[in-house]
């Protein structure tokens, strides 16, 4: 049985996070934001490991869109 990760993209997570693509890939560079996955040339993040990383710092994060 094949099953999928729900995943959001890059421009949707900055837009709900009010952040831009720069700070993310400030924050993946030092190891401190989940590195995603890359398909078809655009960046992708696992929801799992963005409501781990959010945990991580004691924020709760509902993902309610799947």
């Amino acid at each position: 049985m094949i099953t999928f990760e729900k995943l959001i993209g890059m421009e949707e997570l900055t837009k709900e996070l009010n952040i831009s693509k720069f700070t993310i890939y400030s924050l993946r560079r030092n190891q401190k934001f989940p590195i995603g996955v890359k398909l078809n040339g655009k960046r992708f993040f696992k929801v799992t490991e963005l409501e781990d990383y959010f945990k991580s710092l004691n924020i709760k994060v509902i993902i309610e869109k799947w």
